[in-house]
């Protein structure tokens, strides 16, 4: 039997299910800075960005009692004749109380996306929260088309969308992804990018960018800036794990529908080594206005500068399996119980001798029956450790 929330969800997927067959934004249209989905905002990187396709459709979720609906949208940057950059996102078109999970993608081991080690299948990844039901990650992988794209339902259309302007799609792409979810719904963005496009010198950026200035002429390929090669995917994979670690504040506060006026997001160029997190340079900004309008001096602005710019180590989730967590309390339980022990048999029998004996064959026993019971209990009983679903966006329906 559906709960309440379930069918207030049902009656107004119902209601809404007339206006949610078709894209959220039309195809071909020209967007700036930031790009908004429902009620999301979506920070994007700096220049301009076509969408190309979207669509929605439902989705099957264990912890639901109706469907979700899906809303995705595929959003390309032409530089020259050719895509240097594409964008991926998916959010649910109505609030619905549900556990979201985590992509596969976020399931890469949890330190690498930080310490630059890539996984074995070229991904990287690093979980900034998991718990009653909220959700924050990053990640990042490589792939080429030949294999897979991305997980969208409206990919194919946007390539065809592509091709038909006379854009050529490259094959290889390494992408940083992120995805949000509360108890309500769910953000997931993918920042896609030619790893040549990133190889682009700086005196050739801006008219490559701009969509003042014509396009380039077709002898001005992506070729022309460097090799489809390991190494540069390689330098890509490198140079876009550094840029979602900075980056990932702005995604944050799209998903809460909190981008007021915020500029671009600056492009993983392979020649920047370093990408300051845009909410540091945020709060500068913010402080050097408090500043230039005398609120405070220049003594507590240096003060205050010198706070901001500390490096500040990224926060990660660890998760402990169920062995280890019993072994760790046993050892705990069993230190402070045999002192305990040893403590009230030495009062009682007043012999040092009988009272360590007593304790040892005690802690002997103890520690083997603590053990199987908190191995039981987090086995069988309610789970701290409880397994998150994987919720992936597969492309098996094609977007209208």
């Amino acid at each position: 039997m559906l709960t309440f929330a379930g069918r207030t969800a049902a009656v107004i997927g119902m209601m809404a299910g007339f206006s949610a067959g078709g894209p959220a934004v039309a195809q071909s249209t020209v967007v700036g800075d930031t790009f908004t989905l429902e009620t999301y905002q979506i920070p994007l990187p700096e220049g301009r960005w076509v969408v190309a396709a979207g669509g929605t459709r439902s989705l099957e979720l264990p912890s639901a009692e109706v469907p979700a609906l899906i809303r995705d949208a595929v959003l390309l940057q032409p530089q020259g004749l050719a895509i240097g950059a594409f964008v991926v996102v998916h959010a649910n078109l109505l609030p619905l109380p549900a556990d979201w999970g985590l992509s596969r993608d976020c399931l890469a081991p949890a330190a690498d996306l930080v310490a630059d080690a890539p996984h074995e299948d070229g991904g990287s990844a690093v979980i900034f929260e998991r718990q009653h039901r909220h959700y924050r990650c990053a990640f990042v992988k490589d792939f080429t088309v030949a294999e897979a794209g991305p997980p969208a339902a409206s990919w194919s259309a946007a390539m065809t969308f592509a091709r038909r302007r006379g854009w050529r799609v490259p094959d290889r792409w390494v992408v940083a992804g992120f995805r949000i979810a509360d108890g309500w719904g769910v953000l997931e963005v993918r920042y896609g990018f030619d790893p040549r496009a990133l190889a682009v010198p700086a005196e050739q950026r801006l008219s490559r960018l701009s969509p003042e200035l014509q396009p380039l002429p077709a002898a001005a390929t992506l070729e022309s800036w460097a090799a489809e090669t390991d190494e540069t995917t390689a330098l890509a994979r490198k140079s876009l794990a550094a840029w979602a670690v900075a980056v990932r504040t702005p995604v944050e506060r799209g998903f809460l529908h909190r981008l007021d006026e915020e500029p671009a997001l600056p492009m993983p160029w392979l020649d920047t080594d370093v990408f300051p997190p845009l909410a540091t340079v945020d709060r500068l900004r913010q402080l050097t206005k408090l500043r230039d309008n005398g609120w405070i001096d220049d003594q507590s602005f240096r003060a205050q500068r010198s706070i901001l710019l500390r490096p500040v180590e990224v926060e990660t989730e660890t998760v402990v399996n169920i062995w280890q967590l019993g072994l760790w309390k046993t050892a705990v339980h069993r230190l402070q119980s045999s002192v305990w022990s040893f403590g009230i048999n030495y009062i009682v029998l007043g012999n040092a001798y009988l009272a360590g004996g007593l304790t040892a064959t005690k802690a002997v026993f103890s520690t083997a029956r603590y053990y199987l019971h908190e191995l039981a209990w987090n086995t069988w009983g309610p789970r701290r450790n409880r397994e998150v679903p994987v919720i992936d966006f597969a492309p098996t329906v094609a977007a209208r």
